[in-house]
């Protein structure tokens, strides 16, 4: 952008802030920025306290090699997690204040390596500190609302849900804690569509239980994938589905179906033409939904175990 442009859009803004539209900006842009900025996001990260947010960031700041090694938020090195900077965030364990960081994710369109920047913003979970979180909320693209396996909908998560409605954040679910004792998923899904009144389903069952809690099944593709090596970096994925299991994928698979039929105009015509949508179709429409907030898809894992699906 030229020094002239962005003059004229700090003019435009002290006349007019309500006609400096993202398109308006766009449309000034070089196409080199234009492309690097299409794919900055800007991710918060909130839930109720203790479900797992700061955890679960430190694991995905790993994952795309932003940092080299893991430090539990109440770890026995007492180094503390990555995201909790302040002395008493690590001597009591939470999150105080909204902290951001960033990281790079590599994936492959159309056989193209494609970088996209992710500004990660890890908000507390904490009652007291709820306008740390409306503050982070008002600059997001979207959010990852983490649910625990065992407890479900708490009073804070309803809190958040409420302050993203108020923003227009969309959001995907990530239930947590999958490998403690008491965990059910299939409570929280229920409890985000009922408690929170936001249509879900999920995207992934589990393969095994508690301590037994070893991957996911992807049930848009309906394959496996099991979560291997020290810190689960290595992802095996199979074609075959436990026998076990089967039935339960059939089942929530038609469920996700049945759900994005209510939110989707493309699925909805799909499904009354008792016709099964392909991958594709399932994908694009969780897209469209997710981002026009009607729908939220829910994932499933155990950040502190190193299994995040």
């Amino acid at each position: 952008m030229s020094a002239g442009v962005a003059q004229e859009i700090i003019k435009k803004l002290r006349e007019d802030a309500a006609s400096l539209t993202p398109e308006y900006v766009a449309a000034n842009l070089a196409p080199e920025e234009a492309q690097r900025l299409s794919r900055v996001r800007n991710i918060g990260i909130a839930a109720h306290i203790d479900s797992g947010k700061t955890t679960a960031t430190e694991r995905v700041l790993f994952y795309t090699g932003r940092i080299k090694s893991i430090h539990e938020v109440r770890g026995k090195d007492a180094v503390g997690a990555k995201m909790d900077s302040m002395e008493l965030e690590r001597e009591k364990g939470i999150t105080i204040q909204s902290a951001a960081t960033f990281c790079d994710w590599k994936k492959l369109k159309d056989g193209v390596e494609q970088t996209y920047h992710f500004n990660l913003i890890d908000t507390p979970g904490h009652i007291d500190f709820t306008i740390e979180v409306e503050r982070a909320l008002r600059v997001l693209d979207g959010a990852v609302m983490i649910l625990c396996a065992v407890s479900g909908v708490q009073s804070q998560t309803t809190t958040v849900h409420r302050q993203m409605k108020r923003y227009n954040v969309p959001r995907i679910s990530f239930i947590n804690k999958m490998d403690r004792i008491g965990a059910d998923p299939w409570r929280a899904v229920e409890q985000i569509n009922t408690k929170l009144k936001m249509a879900a389903a999920a995207i992934q069952i589990p393969i095994g239980v508690e301590d037994g809690f070893t991957g996911v099944v992807d049930l848009i593709e309906m394959r496996s994938l099991y979560f291997e090596g020290p810190r689960g970096t290595t992802v095996r994925v199979s074609d075959q589905i436990s026998a076990s299991l089967q039935k339960l994928a059939a089942e929530k698979r038609q469920a996700l179906i049945e759900k994005l039929a209510d939110v989707d105009d493309e699925i909805a015509e799909i499904y009354l033409e008792e016709k099964v949508p392909t991958v594709p179709q399932i994908k694009a429409a969780i897209r469209r939904a997710t981002i026009a907030r009607a729908f939220s898809p829910v994932l499933m894992g155990s950040a502190l175990a190193d299994k995040v699906g």
